[in-house]
């Protein structure tokens, strides 16, 4: 399935990998990932295909950014979601 229908409740977790931030002077994309959770469900995304994640643990920060660049809407008024939707 490519979208959601319906959900009653969408969780984003942001999480990230302690020893990295802590031997990082400069903590980077590469210490964090997402997981997002529809209705108890992890949700997969084409954009995050790392194979050194464990199943259904969601995506490096960097893929997930990459994902929501693809699917976010892009056309009048994208500066201005308000203005868009109105």
């Amino acid at each position: 399935m490519d979208y959601i229908i319906y959900a009653s409740q969408i969780d984003f977790e942001l999480m990230y990998d302690a020893d990295c931030v802590a031997s990082t002077t400069d903590a980077s994309e590469a210490c964090f990932n997402v997981n997002v959770i529809w209705n108890g469900n992890p949700l997969a995304f084409r954009e995050c295909q790392d194979d050194s994640l464990l199943p259904n643990t969601g995506c490096t920060y960097t893929d997930f950014k990459l994902h929501m660049s693809n699917i976010w809407y892009d056309g009048k008024d994208a500066d201005n979601l308000d203005l868009a939707c109105d």
